[in-house]
Formats: C-alpha cells, sequence, structure tokens
C-alpha cells in the first residue's frame, strides 16, 4: 500500500522492488525514489498513472522498469529518456491492439523495449 512503501527508509541497498499486481497509487512514487539503489522496479498492474512516471528520473542507478500499457503515454516517453541508466522497458499488456508502443521505439532507440503478454483474468 501507499502507507506501507512511505514506513520504508530511504537510501537502502535494495536493488530490486516488485510492487506490481498490488493497489499502491501515485502517491507511492515519492517513496519508492528515496530508494536511490533501485536498478529493478516492476510497477505494472498498480494504480501509478504515466503522470509520475517522470518523477523516476531520481534513480540513478535505475536499469529495467516493469509498467503496464496503461501506463504508456506521451509522459512515458518523456520520463524514460530522463532515467540515464535505464535499458530495458518491459511493457506488460492484455490486449495488443492496445498497446502502441510504436512511439517509444522510434523516440527512444537505445532502449531495449520488451512486450510481456498477460494472461486475463479467468484464463
Amino acid at each position: 500500500s501507499d502507507r506501507g512503501l512511505a514506513s520504508c527508509p530511504g537510501n537502502t541497498r535494495l536493488v530490486s522492488l516488485d510492487v506490481g499486481n498490488t493497489i499502491i497509487g501515485d502517491r507511492a512514487i515519492s517513496s519508492i525514489c528515496r530508494l536511490s539503489a533501485l536498478e529493478r522496479l516492476y510497477l505494472d498492474n498498480t494504480r501509478i498513472t504515466s503522470n509520475s512516471l517522470p518523477l523516476l528520473s531520481s534513480l540513478k542507478h535505475l536499469q529495467m522498469l516493469t509498467i503496464s500499457e496503461e501506463q504508456v503515454s506521451c509522459d512515458t516517453v518523456v520520463a524514460m529518456r530522463s532515467i540515464e541508466r535505464l535499458r530495458v522497458l518491459r511493457v506488460v499488456f492484455t490486449d495488443e491492439n492496445k498497446c502502441d508502443i510504436g512511439s517509444m521505439i522510434t523516440e527512444l532507440p537505445t532502449l531495449q523495449i520488451e512486450l510481456v503478454k498477460a494472461d486475463k483474468p479467468g484464463e
């Protein structure tokens, strides 16, 4: 939860954080950004919106980020450009017709973009 992350101490040696498939939202981003050693971050299927992703630029060691198709927007492209060490962006999607990452591939040529098909509920 947002409150649970707020109690996490900052500047830890934590290098990987998976909060995917939880109810955390935009308020949790400030707590996540205090974890300055993060290299891998999983934010897929959360309530975090593309509006908060630019704040991740403060994570100077972040190399891999996983988000959901709903978090992909023009703001996402801008955010990805500002994360210096980011090398891999994983986008989890359920509907390939809704997952338009063509502009991201064009705008972020040095970034490895991986599409990951998620199971639809009930499958």
